[in-house]
Formats: C-alpha cells, structure tokens, sequence
C-alpha cells in the first residue's frame, strides 16, 4: 500500500513530511483513518482538500513572485500598525539579480565530459571512420 511506502520513507528519512491531497472531505476523512493505521500522524503525514480552481486563479503568478521579495524589518511593519489595529499589506523590494555563469572553455567542457562517462561507466566514443567513395 501506497501509504507503507510513504511511512518507511519518513522513517528511513527519504521524506520529511507527505501532504496528500484529497478531492472531498470525505476522502479526507477515510485517508486519515488509514493513515492512523499505518502510524502516519501530523506533522509527517497530512491529507488536506485539494485547493479549488478559483483559489488557484487568485493566486498571483510565480514569475511576479520571484521578482519581488519581502521587506525583513519587522520594527517598520510594527511603527505602521494604524489606529484600527490592523498590519498594513507587506512591502516588497525587487530582488538583486543573480551574477552571470562564468563562460566554459571548450577544454574545460570536454573535460567535465570525460569525468561524467567515466563515474557513469559510458565507454568513450570511437572516432568516427573516414567516409571513402
């Protein structure tokens, strides 16, 4: 049973946790009760609702995400609690860019070629024969 697999996983430490998304609450339900028999309890092993189309649509999209970045200090976020008690949104910052790959050389390339066959056990290519009419 999948649910076997997944606890000697979390106990061998192949897995951290597994979340296990359900179409209804019933299956929810029934997926616990299961999991308990396997000795598959929170934090390891959690079987929520899958989330609904809707919500998926109201996320905002990954790549506006990955440029921006939220702003650590807390003690600002703390100084701008209005009268009514409730935090502002949180301020994002663009995130610095990342440094360019430095360029290979094609020694270098061939090299890192010939280190990958050999851990992989790839014999090395045969050069290739002379085409003769």
């Amino acid at each position: 049973m999948i649910l076997e697999g997944w606890r000697d996983a979390i106990s061998a430490d192949q897995y951290a946790a597994v979340q296990y998304d359900c179409a209804s609450a019933g299956a929810v339900a029934k997926i616990r009760r299961l999991a308990k028999k396997e000795r598959l309890t929170p934090p390891e092993f959690i079987a929520a609702m899958q989330t609904a189309a809707d919500e998926i649509r109201s996320i905002t999209a990954v790549s506006d995400i990955d440029k921006l970045s939220p702003v650590p200090d807390a003690s600002a976020a703390e100084a701008e609690v209005g009268t009514d008690g409730q935090e502002p949104p949180p301020r994002f910052t663009e995130a610095p860019a990342a440094p360019p790959e430095p360029a290979e050389s094609p020694e270098a390339g061939a090299e890192r070629e010939r280190i990958y066959r050999q851990i992989m056990g790839i014999p090395e290519p045969k050069p290739r024969r002379r085409w003769r009419p």
